[in-house]
Parts: C-alpha cells; sequence; structure tokens
C-alpha cells in the first residue's frame, strides 16, 4: 500500500508540474510589449484565471493583469475610466500579493497603480498613499531582498524627489541604481529621463559632484545598512572615476546639466535604434518636451 500511494504522490507532482508548463504567457505578453494590444492582452489573462493550477501561477496571471490595467488606464481620457482601470490594476495586484507574497511583480505594479492613481486626485489624497507606495517598495527591496528591478528604483527615486522631507541626493542615486538595473538592449527612455531630469534641477558642478561620490566611497561600503540607505549613495560604488555607457567622461569630470544632456543624447540614440512602439514614442516625446525647457 505505501508503494501505491508514494506512485500515486508521483502521478500527481507530475501532473501538477505538466499543468504549470502549460501556462505559456509568451502570447500575452507579446500582446503587450510588441502589439501593445492592451484590451487582447487583459482578455487572455482574465480567461487563464479559470484554470490557474496553483497560486504561484494565479499571481503570474494576477501581477501582469495589474500591469495591463495601468496601462489601460493610461490610455484613458476621462477621470473616471482612468480610476477604473487603476483601480482593478490595484485589486489585481492585492490578490497577486495573498496568493504569492514572494513574487515582487505584484508589490511593483500595485505600486504603479496606485501611483498613477494618485495623479488624477487632490495633494491631500495623494499624500495618504505615500506610505502605502513606500510599503510596496520596501517589501520589494528590502524584505524581499531585490536590488535588480529598475522600475522600484525609479518609483522610489520619483517619491523621494516629490516628497519634502526627503533626500534629492538619495532620489538621484536610486534613478542611477535604476539606469544600472535596465535590462540589455531596452531602451526605457522613460528612465533615462527621471535620472536627467533630476540632475538637470539639481545642477552640481562637476567638482561638487566628484567630493559627493568621493564621499559616498565610504557610506556605501558601511556595515548593517539596509539596501535602501546603502543605495542612497550609489555613486560612491561606482566612483568618480566611473564612465557611464551614455558618456565618454567619467562621472567625477561632468557637471551634472553635462551628464543630463548626455543621457538626452543616448535616450535619442536608443530611440532611432528601436522599434517605435507608441509607449516608447510618448517616453521620447515626454524626454523632449523636458529637455526643452533647458537651458
Amino acid at each position: 500500500m505505501r508503494r501505491l500511494l508514494h506512485f500515486s504522490a508521483v502521478v500527481s507532482a507530475l501532473m501538477a508540474c505538466l499543468d504549470i508548463a502549460a501556462f505559456d504567457f509568451t502570447g500575452a505578453d507579446a500582446l503587450f510589449s510588441k502589439g501593445e494590444d492592451y484590451a487582447g492582452c487583459a482578455s487572455m489573462l482574465e480567461s487563464m484565471l479559470t484554470s490557474v493550477p496553483d497560486s504561484h501561477v494565479k499571481s503570474e496571471v494576477l501581477w501582469r493583469l495589474s500591469r495591463v490595467y495601468l496601462m489601460i488606464g493610461q490610455g484613458r481620457t476621462s477621470v473616471e475610466s482612468k480610476r477604473e482601470a487603476f483601480g482593478k490594476g490595484i485589486a489585481y495586484a492585492e490578490d497577486g500579493k495573498r496568493a504569492d507574497p514572494a513574487n515582487y511583480c505584484n508589490y511593483m505594479w500595485h505600486c504603479a497603480n496606485i501611483g498613477r492613481d494618485c495623479q488624477t486626485r487632490s495633494i491631500a489624497e495623494q499624500a495618504r498613499k505615500v506610505s502605502v507606495m513606500t510599503d510596496d517598495l520596501t517589501a520589494i527591496i528590502e524584505k524581499l531582498g531585490r536590488t535588480d528591478v529598475a522600475e522600484a528604483w525609479q518609483a522610489l527615486g520619483e517619491i523621494y524627489i516629490n516628497h519634502p522631507l526627503k533626500s534629492n541626493e538619495a532620489a538621484i542615486n536610486f534613478g542611477r541604481k535604476a539606469v544600472n538595473c535596465i535590462p540589455d538592449g531596452q531602451p526605457w527612455i522613460s528612465t533615462y529621463c527621471f535620472l536627467a531630469r533630476a540632475l538637470y534641477d539639481r545642477n552640481w558642478s562637476a567638482s561638487k559632484r566628484k567630493s559627493s561620490i568621493d564621499s559616498n566611497h565610504d557610506k556605501f561600503l558601511r556595515k548593517g545598512l539596509g539596501n535602501i540607505d546603502k543605495y542612497s549613495y550609489f555613486d560612491g560604488s561606482l566612483g568618480s572615476d566611473y564612465v557611464p555607457a551614455w558618456s565618454d567622461r567619467p562621472l567625477g569630470q561632468m557637471s551634472d546639466r553635462e551628464e543630463a544632456m548626455a543621457l538626452f543624447k543616448y535616450s535619442e540614440s536608443l530611440y532611432r535604434n528601436s522599434p517605435h512602439t507608441k509607449s516608447l514614442s510618448d517616453q521620447y516625446d515626454e524626454f523632449e518636451q523636458a529637455k526643452s525647457n533647458w537651458k
């Protein structure tokens, strides 16, 4: 009897593996990123929810639904319809967090949908949501230890830039960490734009930058820091002699505004050499608009 039970357990495990393998997200991901058919992607993912084999796969479906409703909301015009879409994105991500608390993607898109929803609301309502977004990002970066998520660092940088009690210097380092985490070959122009705008507004000289970077070297290596505190000194880990991909000059030999311009030219090159999806074109247009206000 014991051997029969063992055989039954093996068969059940194999069937579960087959069920998981049968859940192929290739089609949905292609609709999202290549075709930018967000309605079609949402429909495909929602149909998957009726037959998920386990909570892990359910979580994978749910974060993708949260992500696609973020994009659906951004494409809508009325405040009410935007909030409806972002509300669905928030709800799907909350279900995803319950299904698999270790899946960082649900925290990320929960935070992103709240952030977009906040843009349709009053300053007071936005302020009340900052702690919720920060909790999501802290869960990713500290609790789950994911320091490789560009979106999380950019979102944290944006919170720090816009929060009167936070540090702009930390925000710039989070932005620098974000661009450092962009997957190879991906034209994430919005991330480069965030760093460039923050640098342009700070407007430090090359000598002041070098002094700060050199000072941050020891701070980055200090023991006992959490990841958020540690990466608030990220440029110190690179060093003032570090030459980024968007320039032929070291960080310590460029002013903030010189690097901002280098980031724009680099993004311009990425845009020229990438398929011009609507999303990418919107990102590039945003960067061009920001640059048009630079002196």
